[in-house]
């Protein structure tokens, strides 16, 4: 399931190895990881080799030396993790569900984050019950598709 995800995420995110500002214009890296609002943990620095832990000085440190493709889907391995652990505490069902369903709703997490995912009340439900075409059609008819696109 996570390579599946990974390469959809490098697909729909795009993946940078530089920093530069998201359309809301914070700090990111990689693919989609914003650096002023989740920051990297000490463990991640510390694989980074960063020598420095505090965000600002994360920041300074990454716009000039960038990350090399391995350590940004180190990252990416980790926000994975991050939200199939998170969906797994908050959607009871999410385990159960076929592997393609739990790897749409983690897309979607990825995307939204956790908190605005959970107010697609109906898709959700639609998807625990097993209808998953109506599920799609809901997502589809949503203004965060609009945005999206493709």
């Amino acid at each position: 399931m996570k390579e599946i995800l990974i390469n959809l995420l490098v697909k729909h995110e795009g993946e940078k190895l530089h920093v530069y500002n998201c359309p809301a214009g914070f700090a990111t890296i990689g693919v989609g990881r914003n650096l002023q609002t989740k920051g990297l943990t000490k463990e991640e620095c510390d694989y980074l080799k960063l020598n420095v832990y505090e965000k600002n000085a994360v920041i300074a440190k990454l716009e000039v030396r960038g990350i090399t493709k391995e350590e940004s889907r180190y990252l990416l391995s980790n926000d994975i993790d991050y939200f199939t652990d998170d969906l797994s505490k908050r959607l009871s069902w999410f385990i159960s569900l076929p592997e393609m369903a739990k790897i749409v709703i983690v897309n979607m997490a990825f995307n939204l984050g956790t908190e605005a995912l959970l107010k697609f009340s109906k898709t959700l439900s639609l998807i625990n019950s097993g209808k998953f075409k109506e599920a799609s059609k809901e997502m589809l008819n949503s203004a965060w598709a609009k945005q999206v696109g493709n």
